[in-house]
């Protein structure tokens, strides 16, 4: 909500192909990922759709912001990108153990990453989207 009322509004983001093309990107990639993640018949699989969802339209609403706060918009990315990596480290483990540790340690680097553009980029935003 805080994006969306301090963005330019979601009507005026897809009429622009640069705000338009990234977020269609993302959201095929989301829902192109989500299937390959978790397998379909785990009991999780309900609820990893609706917080893939969630999350991807959390994302995407970073699209709506001004220009200047591309940084919000890479933290959003990057917060999609960092669950993949939890998703595939949890339901498809690496054998070799070096391998499981750098898939973690890169997941929690994109997560860190993507939670400080958030954070630093959303600073100065007005709760009630007043200029």
């Amino acid at each position: 909500a805080l994006f969306i009322r301090n963005g330019i509004g979601v009507r005026a983001a897809l009429t622009q192909p640069r705000r338009l093309l990234p977020g269609l990107a993302l959201a095929l990639a989301a829902a192109l990922m989500r299937p390959l993640l978790a397998p379909p018949d785990h009991a999780l699989f309900p609820a990893l759709v609706v917080y893939t969802v969630v999350l991807t339209l959390m994302a995407l609403s970073t699209f709506t912001l001004a220009s200047t706060r591309w940084l919000v918009m890479a933290g959003g990315v990057l917060f999609v990108v960092s669950d993949g990596f939890v998703a595939a480290n949890m339901f498809h483990p690496q054998s070799d153990p070096a391998l499981q540790f750098a898939s973690n340690l890169v997941g929690w680097m994109v997560y860190w990453a993507a939670q400080a553009g958030l954070c630093v980029g959303a600073l100065g935003m007005k709760l009630d989207g007043a200029p």
